[in-house]
């Protein structure tokens, strides 16, 4: 009888060969099936990420069109007086302050914190002071000249500006916001911006006994200055009425004694004057401003195409009021404006070699 439990039976060996192979191809075809699984499920997420992907790259670039066409076409309407971004006071919104507005309002609020500044090491120093053209009112931040002209001087060596300019500030401002700073800090370099209305001096600014002199050696107690009741007293609602009552104002000896005494006042050394919006050379404001300015040997730089390297801009002077304001109610310099002022002055300090930027 034979032994079928016996090693050397061939059934049991051929027992063993069979169970092996078998175990062996149910893993093999296991693993297939659990791949198969996990690269299905690996190959569905990866088309729904870039799916979504996909889509958030089309509403973004949707999304840049649409405010790009918004700003050019349609700022008047949509961002006009409304926009935090575009640098407006929003007068209605709560709780909305001038400490909002980040960057653009950084300098301001620190006006008396940069005592450590001259310390660091190969920093050129700028202040900028004006009005809301500095503020860049209607544009974006980095959109504003100070922004441009930062990073353009950069690139040659370390430089802080300083951007200290509000809406509404007039050349009483500039004084005491220059005064200010000088007390806590050494600028290389100081440049005021200056803007044809600068002179208008507002009815509620405290006059020292300095200008009030103005006032009271003209005999002339009711001088045009400027606030927005005289604005609506005297019907100064278009751009004609609003130049027309700015040129009186330029002739009234009182607001010239107040200019006049202001500038006096402020830095002839390491200081640049900068005309923003001469174009053309011929305004009988600004050559009024110059005449002021040259009887003080101050330095002045104007936008004036005859005097400056701006063949680069020479076509937008065709139109200057369509190429170089913002829109028909924003009159405010634009980006395209902002961007020639930063290359005026980046060309005047990195030339010149009085300013000692380049040594």
């Amino acid at each position: 009888m034979v032994d079928d439990t016996s090693n050397n039976h061939p059934y049991y060996i051929r027992s063993h060969d069979n169970i092996f192979p078998n175990i062996a191809y149910f893993l093999v075809r296991l693993h297939a099936f659990l791949n198969s699984i996990v690269n299905q499920k690996i190959i569905r997420t990866l088309r729904i990420f870039g799916l979504i992907i996909f889509t958030l790259i089309i509403c973004f670039c949707t999304y840049q069109l649409c405010y790009f066409i918004a700003e050019k076409y349609f700022f008047d309407k949509i961002f006009y007086q409304k926009s935090t971004a575009h640098g407006y006071i929003i007068q209605n919104q709560k709780k909305e302050t001038i400490i909002d507005y980040g960057d653009r309002n950084n300098d301001l609020q620190n006006i008396n914190n940069f005592q450590n500044i001259n310390t660091i090491d190969n920093v050129y120093i700028i202040d900028i002071i004006g009005d809301s053209y500095v503020w860049g009112q209607g544009i974006k931040n980095n959109q504003r000249f100070s922004s441009l002209l930062s990073k353009k001087l950069n690139k040659i060596r370390p430089t802080k500006i300083i951007s200290l300019g509000k809406i509404g500030w007039n050349i009483l401002d500039y004084l005491k916001t220059y005064q200010d700073l000088t007390k806590t800090t050494n600028p290389h370099l100081t440049i005021f911006s200056l803007v044809e209305n600068d002179v208008l001096v507002n009815k509620h600014d405290n006059l020292s006994s300095t200008f009030k002199e103005c006032v009271s050696n003209t005999g002339d107690t009711s001088p045009p200055l400027y606030d927005d009741a005289i604005l609506s007293e005297n019907n100064i609602n278009d751009s004609k009425n609003y130049e027309s009552f700015i040129v009186n104002a330029w002739l009234n000896p009182v607001n010239i004694c107040i200019v006049n005494r202001s500038l006096s006042l402020l830095p002839k050394n390491k200081s640049i004057y900068f005309i923003t919006t001469d174009y053309f050379g011929n305004n009988i404001l600004y050559k009024k401003y110059r005449e002021l300015l040259t009887e003080q040997n101050k330095y002045i730089i104007s936008t004036d195409i005859n005097k400056n390297n701006l063949s680069k801009y020479s076509k937008y002077y065709k139109n200057v009021q369509e190429k170089f304001l913002i829109s028909s109610k924003e009159g405010h310099p634009n980006a395209l404006a902002n961007q020639m002022y930063a290359d005026i002055l980046y060309n005047e300090i990195t030339t010149n070699p009085q300013w000692g930027f380049t040594k």
